[in-house]
């Protein structure tokens, strides 16, 4: 967040999730905008990131 506010612009990010033995289970390349100010990623079944932009709590 901080780097998007820095550039004015989105920030490409990985992120990845590992499981308790640490071994990479899933992987995924996003653009973060400072100006949503918050983003929801879903790790799915199928070991993949999803990023559900409809998501509202």
């Amino acid at each position: 967040m901080i780097a998007s506010k820095e550039a004015g612009a989105s920030v490409p990010f990985i992120i990845t999730v590992k499981d308790t033995a640490g071994t990479e289970v899933a992987s995924g390349e996003f653009s973060f905008d400072a100006s949503m100010e918050k983003m929801y990623l879903t790790v799915t079944a199928d070991n993949k990131i999803l990023e559900d932009k409809d998501y509202e709590r």
